[in-house]
């Protein structure tokens, strides 16, 4: 929600400014990320959101046990986000 000057409004994640980065395991911000696509759906037990996201585009991904970059949905899966599709996936 959002204060408006005189009440509180429902607003989505993203415009409130929350960019959830993929591929490190700190949530750190990725020097080469990838943005995602412009509107991710995330259906979660608490409402239907709108957010921003970028994935990772690093070596320094989660996959630095094999030294390579992840797919798209892999870092989703990672996150625990899973994909409704594994082709362009925009809703988790």
């Amino acid at each position: 929600k959002s204060w408006n000057g005189t009440y509180f409004k429902w607003v989505s994640l993203k415009r409130l400014g929350l960019v959830v980065q993929l591929g490190h395991l700190d949530s750190s911000s990725c020097p080469s990320h990838v943005p995602g696509p412009s509107k991710m759906i995330v259906i979660h037990t608490n409402g239907i959101h709108c957010i921003q996201m970028n994935y990772c585009g690093c070596s320094l991904s989660i996959s630095t046990l094999t030294h390579c970059q992840h797919q798209k949905w892999e870092q989703l899966m990672h996150a625990h986000w899973f994909p409704g599709t594994h082709v362009q996936p925009k809703t988790a």
